[in-house]
């Protein structure tokens, strides 16, 4: 295949073959860490990033340590854990009006009541990235250039 019929991700694709290691991880990792940067300087202010962050109850371990690590995070962290603290703070309270009749919760209903709705919006964005680059490398797996980089 010529240069010029490549698609941005196949031509992605090729340069991260030439790497050692795992060309999708590659990929994921630097998709991951995009997003993490864009999260610590502009998108944070961004609603739709906002919610899904809310739905998530923030990020998971991992990621959470990653954007830590990153410099300039803190005050974003500060306002996305401010929120999701808030968050679980009312979800815990007692329901308003029940007084001596409500009904006792169990510890597992309320794990359940304050479990995250989605997966850590990071989490979903190197799903999304492996499954996109794991289609174009099965489409291209018979290419010539992408054989001989495997």
């Amino acid at each position: 295949m010529s240069n010029q019929q490549l698609t941005p991700l196949q031509c992605e694709l090729r340069e991260v073959l030439q790497q050692p290691g795992c060309p999708l991880c590659h990929l994921v990792a630097r998709a991951e860490q995009t997003f993490l940067d864009s999260l610590t300087y502009e998108r944070i202010i961004d609603v739709p990033t906002r919610e899904a962050l809310q739905q998530s109850r923030g990020m998971c371990a991992r990621h959470a340590r990653d954007w830590r690590a990153l410099k300039g995070s803190a005050l974003p962290i500060a306002l996305v854990y401010h929120v999701g603290i808030k968050d679980l703070l009312r979800d815990t309270e007692s329901e308003p009006g029940r007084g001596l009749f409500r009904k006792p919760v169990t510890g597992a209903q309320l794990a359940q009541q304050l479990d995250a709705s989605v997966p850590c919006p990071v989490c979903q964005l190197g799903e999304q990235t492996a499954a996109r680059y794991g289609g174009v490398l099965l489409d291209d797996i018979n290419d010539a250039e992408v054989q001989a980089a495997l």
